[in-house]
């Protein structure tokens, strides 16, 4: 490839990759907004409705958890 040709693909490649960087990053913080991960409100009303409340989980919640947490 010739040197303009080389700089027009190198321009299109830093435009698609700003392009897609900036959809992630407004999809990303729209989620978030909407979403509220974290929010401990959420996480307290969840946990008021379980009928478990008290019950301290075993050993085997605990490997469930690791194996679900590492997907």
């Amino acid at each position: 490839m010739d040197a303009k040709s080389s700089g027009k693909m190198g321009l299109y490649t830093i435009m698609y990759y700003s392009i897609t960087t900036t959809i992630c990053l407004v999809l990303g913080m729209t989620l978030v907004t909407s979403i509220h991960p974290g929010n401990p409100n959420i996480k307290e009303s969840r946990f008021m409705q379980n009928e478990n409340i008290g019950v301290t989980p075993g050993a085997l919640d605990a490997i469930l958890d690791l194996v679900r947490y590492i997907y």
